[in-house]
């Protein structure tokens, strides 16, 4: 290390060091406050008191961190439970290495750029993998510890591999993927049985059918993308224990609007937020059975015409059916909880029930529904935006051209008119 960065450590307070010129030796020692500190922050962010190991790599190079390269005596890293790798450039981690670590709970890689193919094998304690911003991963793989061999081990190279026979590793229970902008092939995730949360965004190209969680009954949160080149959105007919829901995408104004999102009947469980975004679904089979949830958001599902029921969402808060082609909201009315409703640009939306007696509903907006021809009794607390913008580009003699309505803002309480014309 150079003598600079000694000066730095020492400055920040990390180390002892009096450098000493006449002696070869210097002797370098880290304070006791700071192990304590750092023991206790690794402990803490990993999530679990067995994570007592944290290799943090944060500088480009083209090898391995330096404690990464250290053989333990025993051949074994028993207390080596998370790794986070980020920056790493080097092609592969050698497999005699990755051997060493058999009792990994927690994988995270970050910004490797190198690395196009991944192979997890063997780590029957994986619980945690967080792949992000790996620009150049085109696929990954994990099989099951019983169908490897003694040469099984975890591969990370830029060649271009084989996918393996199997693909199963029961052990995981949270996957984030994210910013895998070249992944185009998924393992088979049905058989990860204790697998509690999944999170996958900004994987645009991934080529085949969303991950299948047929057998993943535990899984609690599911958040991910979905895009036009996948062939189906995912099932949720096996995922009972689902409390939150997000499916997105990034636009659907090329879709037919064939498209199904079966089983959402079976997510009794679902509570908090159910958001479906820009999803070319034409109806909602077993909202009606989702009584537990606060917020619904179906904001951009264009080809949406029509949803079941609304009255047995008891617990609703939040109603948002912007954008969809819906012509009514059947049992609206009777959500005596809900707080905000909104069904701008609902071209087809012909009618809202009265909703008077609903006294915790604080905001209702209905702008640009040209098919709303009676605005809804309110509650005198609401606060309704329906201000409908109407160009007037002609007078009346054909000779003039002039903007003549106003557009009202509101800001929950702030309201702001001035005339349109102002706004080109």
């Amino acid at each position: 290390m150079k003598f600079v960065q000694l000066q730095y450590l020492k400055r920040s307070g990390i180390i002892n060091f009096t450098p000493n010129l006449f002696q070869k030796d210097k002797t370098v020692t880290i304070h006791d406050l700071y192990k304590e500190f750092a023991e206790w922050y690794v402990s803490d962010w990993a999530g679990s008191e067995d994570a007592t190991w944290c290799i943090y790599h944060k500088l480009s190079t083209k090898c391995l961190p330096y404690a990464l390269q250290k053989s333990s005596p025993s051949k074994f890293w028993p207390d080596l439970n998370r790794i986070w790798l980020q920056n790493l450039m080097c092609d592969n981690l050698p497999p005699h290495k990755v051997q060493e670590w058999r009792n990994i709970v927690v994988l995270q890689l970050h910004s490797c750029k190198k690395l196009t193919v991944l192979h997890l094998q063997g780590f029957t304690c994986l619980r945690h993998l967080e792949l992000v911003d790996l620009e150049n991963l085109e696929t990954f793989h994990f099989s099951d510890s019983t169908s490897s061999d003694r040469h099984t081990s975890i591969w990370l190279t830029n060649m271009c591999l084989q996918p393996a026979p199997t693909t199963t590793l029961e052990s995981l229970q949270y996957v984030v993927l994210k910013m895998l902008t070249s992944l185009k092939h998924l393992p088979d995730f049905s058989l990860c049985t204790l697998l509690k949360s999944f999170y996958m965004t900004e994987c645009e190209r991934v080529l085949e059918a969303p991950p299948s969680f047929k057998h993943c009954s535990a899984l609690e949160k599911l958040h991910m993308d979905w895009h036009l080149c996948q062939v189906s959105l995912p099932k949720l007919n096996t995922l009972t224990s689902l409390t939150s829901l997000w499916i997105g995408s990034t636009c659907n104004s090329f879709c037919k609007g064939n498209a199904n999102l079966e089983g959402l009947g079976a997510c009794i469980q679902l509570k908090g937020l159910l958001n479906l975004h820009y999803l070319p679904i034409r109806s909602l089979p077993g909202l009606e059975n989702l009584s537990h949830i606060r917020r619904l958001h179906l904001r951009n599902c264009q080809y949406l015409k029509e949803i079941p029921d609304v009255s047995a969402l008891t617990e609703l808060e939040e109603l948002d059916i912007s954008l969809t082609m819906l012509q009514k909201i059947s049992g609206v009315d009777r959500l005596l909880k809900l707080k905000e409703l909104r069904c701008t640009m609902c071209r087809m939306l012909s009618t809202i029930p009265d909703l008077h007696h609903l006294a915790n509903l604080k905001y209702l907006n209905t702008q640009q529904c040209p098919k709303l021809q009676v605005n809804p009794r309110l509650p005198p607390q609401c606060l309704h935006d329906n201000q409908q913008p109407r160009l007037v580009g002609v007078s009346a003699d054909g000779k003039s051209a002039s903007y003549t309505s106003t557009v009202t803002f509101n800001c929950y309480g702030k309201r702001e008119s001035f005339p349109l014309g102002s706004m080109f």
